[in-house]
């Protein structure tokens, strides 16, 4: 069947399915939004399958504060975010970088004993 749509009426059909679509699309921004914080917290079980190590061995770094955590009552909870730098922390500098460090660090210290500020 062929409708026929004058152009004020297929104007209206078009406005008001880009409004639907631009409704459909915020919701979901929002969502995803809430979702990843969410997925930002995580429980013993979730980073110990992440950092591939036993629960006891968690625990363990936890008690000497080794390890970024949170604890409320009893439970322990944990930042993706704060993880991944503290993994991150652990990097080694490359080789180029330990002698830039180590010329930037002579720089100072000359200039130190010479009297420079």
């Amino acid at each position: 069947m062929l409708v026929q749509l004058n152009v004020r009426q297929l104007q209206c059909i078009i406005r008001a399915s880009v409004e639907e679509v631009l409704r459909n699309l915020n919701l979901s921004e929002n969502d995803n939004e809430e979702s990843r914080e969410e997925e930002d917290i995580l429980f013993v079980k979730d980073v110990c399958r992440l950092l591939n190590i036993k629960p006891v061995t968690l625990y363990t770094k936890t008690s000497k504060e080794e390890i970024p955590h949170f604890k409320k009552g009893r439970r322990l909870y944990f930042s993706r975010k704060e993880l991944q730098k503290w993994i991150l922390s652990g990097q080694k500098l490359t080789l180029s970088e330990r002698e830039e460090l180590s010329q930037r660090n002579l720089l100072v210290n000359n200039k130190r004993r010479i009297g420079h500020p």
